[in-house]
C-alpha cells in the first residue's frame, strides 16, 4: 500500500499557491503555506503600526496576504469554512523545519527557472527521503528546473500543473522527468484521482505541456481566422462556441477569463522553444491583440479586453473591441442562419465542415488547422491521443476534444479533402486509415475501472426513470427525463424500486444517473398546468405522492444510498436528503430552490431539514433551536445553493461525517459500496419521529426579520407572504414553543402551503418566467 500525503508545504502564497493550499486544506491535508520575508523593509503603514522587521506580522506579511485571500469567501478556495483550519503559515528565513514532516512539497513560485532552482535548493536539506516535491509550473521546463539538484530530490521530484481555478478545474497535468521514480509518480496519480478529484493527464516536457499548448493555439488560430474572414468579435465567438462543442464563451470571451496577457506570454513560450518556422507563424497572436496588450486591455481582470460593459441610457450594454478603428463599439453577433440548418440536421460537425457557405469555409480551415496541428504532436506532447482530448475537456470544457471531433466530421472524407489542399498529413493517421480503422475512437470505452450504468440491465423503467441491476444484488435507480426533473413518471419508478426491495431479493438501491446532474428539480410544466386548470386535487394528490416517495425512500427496508452531484436542487435536493445515506460528489450544488418560482418545498423537504437541524441543537436550549429554525428560513427564503458537498454538510443537509467522493468516476461505485457495508451491517429503518417546535416563540423572532425586509425593500409583497408560510411551517404552525407534533404533520402544512401558493397568479406568473427564459421572475 502506498504511503497517504497527509501533510503538504505550499512554497509560494500568491494566487496559485493559496489556491492550492485552500484545495489540499478542504480534502483534509494539514497543509503549510510559506513566502518569503519581504526584502524591502517595512510600509508605511507597518511602521505606523509599531511593526519592527522582527514582528511576525511584517515577517509572514506575504504568506498573511495569502491566508487572507484563501478565507475571502467571493474567491471559493476552499470547499467549507472550518477547512482554513487546515492551514498554517510561515515563512522561508524561519519557518523551512516545517517541511520534515512533509508528504508532498509544491514549489508555485513565479515562472522563472532561477526562482524556482533557489526555492528547491532551499526545500532539499528538510526534506524527509520520500516526501514527493513538485512544480507547478504552467510551461517551464522540469528538466531545466530540477538539474544540478541532488539525486535523490530528483528521484521524488516532477511537474504538478493545477489548472486555474485549481478549486473548480478538473485538469491536472503530470509531468515526469527522466529520473522520475515510477512509485512516487503513481502515488501523486492516485492522490490526484481520488483525493483531490482530478483528471490527470500524463504529459511530456515540452512548451506549455498538453492542455494550453492545443487550447491556446486554437484560440491564436480562430484569431487570425477572423481577421481573414472579416468577422467581428462577437459573430467569430458564435461560430467557435457550442456549434464547434466549445463552451459559450468560444474564443474571445474565454481569453478575456483567463487574461490576454497570460495567452500572449503562453505563445511566447513556444515561439521561444519552438525551431519550426510554420509553427512560429502559426502560434504568434495576431499584431493587433499584442497592441490591445501594450495598451492595457488585459481582459476581466482590468474590466476591458476584447469585451467590456458600460452604462448607456442607463442600461448595462456589453461592448466588443473594433481592432480596425482600436476602440469599443455596441454590436452583437450577427444573426447566421447557417447554425440553425446545422442544429436541425443529423450531424451538425459535420454540416458546419463541408458546404459553399462562409462560415462552412470558415469551419473547414479551423478544423484543419488544429486538426493537423495536433496531429503532428503525437508524441511529442504526449504518447496517447487520448491524453491531448482529455485535457482540452478537462482544462478548456470543450464538449468534444479534437480527435473525438475528428470523428465527429469524418476522419477519412477531411484527409482526402486536406490532401487535396496540398497538406501533409501525420504519418499515423494514414497508417490508422490504411489498417481499416475508419476512426480515432473505434470502439466504445468499456475499460472504465469504476461501475457504470452503460450496459447495467434494466429491471424496470419508463421514459424517464429506470430501476438497473448494477451486480451484488444491489439496484440503482437513474433518472433520465429532461433535467432529469422529477414527475409523476418518476414517482412510478420510485415506488416500483421500493416494492423490489420489499421482496426480499435485492441488497439496497443507490439512487444516482450518469447526466450532466443529479436532478434540477420538479416537472414545472405538470404543476403549472394543474395550477392553471384549478386542478387542485390531482395538484394535491401529486404532493402527497411525492411525500410518500421521500418517506418511502427515508424508511426503506433496505440500504438506500443517493449519489448526488451538479445540480441537485428543488425535489431532487428532496430525494438526497431523505435516502438514509448519501455518497455526494464534492461538486454537489444543493438547495430548496422552490421559493424562485413562487412555490415552497412540499415533498417533505421543510420537514427533514427541521429534523436534521433540530437533531444538532444543542440539548433544549432555547437560542439554539431558534438559530436552528431562522437559519433554515433563510435557507428556503433565500433559495440558499451550497456550493459544493462539503458546504451542505456543514448546512445540515448531510449529516456529519457523510463521506464526500472526490473522484467523480468513482462515485456510483462509491455508492454501492456504502449500500453493501449497510447491508452486512443491520442496517434497520428507523421511525417517523417527533419535533420539537420553535412554535410562536419562533414565528414571531422570524416575524422581525420579515418586517425588516419588506421596510427595506428587499422583497415583494409576494415573497413576504411565501415567506410566512414558509416560516409557520418550520416554526410547526401556531403551537407554543417546544410542543413535540408528529413529522407528518409538518409535511401536511408544507402541502397546504404549496396548493395555495400555486393557485397565485404571481406564483404561476413566475413558473412560466422560469420555464420560458431560465430565470426567476421578481413580482
Amino acid at each position: 500500500m502506498s504511503k497517504n500525503i497527509n501533510k503538504a508545504v505550499v512554497m509560494g502564497a500568491g494566487v496559485m499557491g493559496a489556491s492550492i493550499a485552500g484545495l489540499l486544506a478542504s480534502v483534509g491535508v494539514q497543509v503549510t503555506m510559506l513566502d518569503i520575508v519581504p526584502p524591502k523593509g517595512l510600509t508605511d503603514e507597518e511602521k505606523t503600526k509599531g511593526l519592527t522587521e522582527q514582528s511576525y506580522e511584517f515577517r509572514n506579511r506575504f504568506a498573511l496576504a495569502g491566508l487572507a485571500n484563501v478565507k475571502k469567501p467571493r474567491n471559493n478556495m476552499l470547499y467549507y469554512k472550518g477547512a482554513i483550519q487546515n492551514i498554517r503559515i510561515g515563512n522561508t528565513s524561519d519557518n523551512l523545519d516545517y517541511i520534515r514532516d512533509a508528504d508532498w512539497i509544491v514549489e508555485a513560485a513565479s515562472e522563472n527557472v532561477a526562482v524556482k532552482q533557489s526555492v528547491f535548493r532551499q526545500i532539499e536539506p528538510y526534506r524527509q527521503a520520500d516526501a514527493i516535491v513538485s512544480s507547478n509550473t504552467s510551461g517551464v521546463s522540469v528538466h531545466k528546473i530540477v538539474d544540478g539538484l541532488s539525486d535523490d530530490l530528483k528521484k521524488y521530484f516532477m511537474g504538478t500543473h493545477f489548472f486555474n481555478p485549481p478549486r473548480w478545474m478538473a485538469l491536472f497535468e503530470m509531468i515526469a522527468t527522466k529520473w522520475t521514480d515510477k512509485d512516487a509518480y503513481a502515488r501523486m496519480q492516485e492522490f490526484a484521482e481520488n483525493s483531490l478529484g482530478k483528471i490527470v493527464v500524463n504529459a511530456k516536457d515540452t512548451p506549455n505541456f498538453v492542455g494550453n499548448r492545443i487550447g491556446v493555439f486554437a484560440g491564436i488560430s480562430a484569431m487570425k481566422l477572423c481577421e481573414k474572414y472579416g468577422y467581428d468579435i462577437p459573430t467569430l465567438d458564435r461560430l467557435t462556441g457550442p456549434i464547434m462543442a466549445h463552451p459559450k464563451s468560444a474564443t474571445f470571451k474565454t481569453s478575456d477569463m483567463v487574461g490576454i496577457d497570460i495567452l500572449c506570454h503562453v505563445a511566447d513560450n513556444v515561439l521561444a522553444a519552438t525551431t519550426d518556422e510554420k509553427e512560429k507563424l502559426a502560434y504568434d497572436p495576431p499584431q493587433w491583440v499584442k497592441d490591445m496588450v501594450t495598451a492595457g486591455l488585459l481582459g476581466d481582470k482590468v474590466k476591458k479586453g476584447f469585451y467590456k460593459k458600460e452604462v448607456i441610457d442607463g442600461k448595462r450594454v456589453t461592448l466588443c473591441y473594433d481592432p480596425a478603428a482600436k476602440t469599443y463599439i455596441n454590436k452583437k453577433a450577427d444573426e447566421l442562419p447557417i447554425l440553425d440548418e446545422a442544429k436541425s440536421s443529423p450531424n451538425k460537425y459535420e454540416f458546419m465542415t463541408y458546404g459553399d457557405s462562409k462560415e462552412q469555409k470558415f469551419t473547414y480551415e479551423m478544423h484543419k488547422i488544429l486538426m493537423l496541428y495536433t496531429a503532428r504532436l503525437v508524441p511529442e506532447i504526449a504518447d496517447d491521443f487520448k491524453e491531448i482530448d482529455r485535457a482540452l475537456t478537462a482544462g478548456f470544457n470543450w464538449g468534444l476534444g479534437v480527435f473525438q471531433m475528428w470523428d465527429k466530421i469524418g476522419v477519412r472524407r477531411s484527409v482526402e479533402a486536406w490532401q487535396a489542399d496540398g497538406e501533409e498529413i501525420p504519418k499515423w493517421v494514414l497508417d490508422m486509415l490504411a489498417s481499416g480503422q475508419e476512426k480515432f475512437y473505434a470502439t466504445a470505452d468499456t475499460t472504465s475501472k469504476y461501475l457504470t450504468l452503460k450496459g447495467a440491465a434494466e429491471v424496470a423503467g419508463n421514459e424517464n426513470a429506470s430501476v438497473r441491476d448494477i451486480g451484488d444484488d444491489v439496484l440503482c435507480l437513474e433518472f433520465h427525463s429532461t433535467g432529469n426533473a422529477i414527475g409523476e413518471l418518476t414517482g412510478e419508478m420510485i415506488f416500483k424500486a421500493m416494492e423490489l426491495l420489499e421482496s426480499g431479493d435485492w441488497q439496497g438501491l443507490v439512487i444516482g444517473n450518469e447526466g450532466k446532474n443529479f436532478c434540477a428539480g420538479a416537472d414545472l410544466v405538470t404543476i403549472v398546468n394543474l395550477a392553471q386548470d384549478k386542478e387542485f386535487d390531482k395538484l394535491n394528490e401529486l404532493i402527497i405522492s411525492l411525500q410518500n416517495g421521500t418517506k418511502a425512500l427515508k424508511f426503506a427496508p433496505r440500504p438506500v444510498v443517493a449519489a448526488p452531484f451538479g445540480q441537485t436542487l428543488g425535489g431532487g435536493c428532496e430525494v438526497a436528503i431523505h435516502c438514509p445515506a448519501a455518497v455526494p460528489h464534492t461538486d454537489t450544488f444543493m438547495g430548496l430552490v422552490e421559493v424562485g418560482v413562487g412555490l415552497i418545498p412540499a415533498g417533505g423537504g421543510c420537514t427533514e431539514m427541521l429534523i436534521r437541524l433540530m437533531d444538532r441543537c444543542f440539548n433544549d436550549q432555547k437560542k439554539s433551536r431558534y438559530d436552528a429554525v431562522k437559519a433554515l428560513w433563510q435557507y428556503i427564503m433565500m433559495a440558499k445553493v451550497n456550493v459544493g458537498a462539503d458546504a451542505a454538510i456543514e448546512a445540515g443537509y448531510f449529516s456529519k461525517g457523510t463521506y464526500v467522493e472526490r473522484n467523480k468516476a468513482k462515485q456510483l461505485q462509491s455508492a454501492k459500496e456504502m449500500v453493501l457495508w449497510m447491508a452486512a451491517h443491520n442496517y434497520r429503518p428507523g421511525a417517523d419521529p417527533t419535533i420539537k417546535v420553535a412554535g410562536d416563540y419562533g414565528y414571531g423572532a422570524i416575524a422581525y426579520d420579515m418586517l425588516m425586509m419588506k421596510n427595506g425593500h428587499f422583497g415583494s409583497d409576494h415573497d413576504i407572504k411565501i415567506g410566512e408560510k414558509i416560516a409557520r411551517i418550520v416554526t410547526g404552525g401556531k403551537l407554543p414553543y417546544g410542543a413535540e407534533v408528529p413529522a407528518q404533520q409538518i409535511r401536511d402544512l408544507e402541502r397546504e402551503a404549496f396548493l395555495s401558493l400555486a393557485g397565485e397568479q404571481k406564483t404561476q406568473d413566475r413558473i412560466i418566467g422560469m420555464l420560458m427564459n431560465g430565470k426567476p421572475v421578481r413580482n
